[in-house]
């Protein structure tokens, strides 16, 4: 009889211990492909004591490291929502889990989400002059890979009045465009690695000249016309 107790003990905790660590997801882990990064959604049915999701990223499937935390809602029978926006999502395949942690440091992990991305995302243009100019432009473009890049500048029409390259290192580089040969007007500035581009408009004044530091928009162009 002594034994039965034991045991009926031993059930009653071990069951006491998975609904610690229940979770229970309506929707497993979902990602969206944006210019600025990968954004994950998931969605619960019911948590119990359940303190914080841990967002693990791998480019190999089998090493994960942790790239964010998201703060869950303890113990609630509601339907809950969440998402997490990757910035770094730069690898073409990438591999996603959640480690779902209660408040008393049990956890257990998501099924793995795999992502084959379609957007190149290499190349964000962080800084520039002036859109308007008498003679030099720059900007500050933060690239993700080493590489060539192909700078065309084109006139209002579309026609291409220049063409050059540049070798990026990861990183800042800094890119500069001397005007002083084009007639004044509105240009824009391509510059293109792989199959991303980023497109900026100049437009060269010589009785308009502003100095103010701009944020550029980011633009990719990833079918034939660009």
């Amino acid at each position: 009889m002594r034994k039965l107790h034991i045991k009926l003990s031993l059930i009653l905790s071990l069951l006491a211990f998975v609904v610690k660590a229940d979770c229970v997801f309506e929707q497993g882990l979902e990602a969206k492909e944006f210019g600025v990064g990968l954004m994950l959604t998931w969605r619960t049915s019911s948590e119990i004591n359940n303190q914080t999701f841990i967002v693990e990223k791998s480019e190999n499937g089998t090493t994960f490291s942790n790239v964010g935390n998201v703060k869950a809602n303890g113990t609630t029978r509601d339907k809950k929502a969440y998402n997490f926006l990757d910035v770094q999502a730069t690898a073409k395949k990438i591999f996603y889990r959640l480690k779902q942690v209660d408040f008393d440091g049990t956890y257990s992990f998501s099924e793995v989400l795999v992502v084959n991305k379609k957007l190149d995302n290499n190349l964000i243009v962080v800084q520039m002059t002036s859109e308007t100019t008498s003679r030099l432009f720059a900007c500050m473009i933060d690239a993700m890979v080493e590489g060539n890049a192909t700078l065309k500048l084109q006139d209002a029409s579309g026609k291409q009045v220049w063409q050059g390259t540049q070798k990026m290192v990861a990183g800042l580089n800094n890119i500069t465009v001397d005007l002083s040969a084009h007639r004044e007007g509105t240009y824009k500035l391509v510059v293109s690695m792989g199959k991303e581009d980023e497109t900026l408009v100049i437009r060269k004044s010589l009785d308009e000249v502003e100095s103010k530091i701009n944020v550029a928009t980011n633009k990719r162009a990833l079918g034939p016309n660009r």
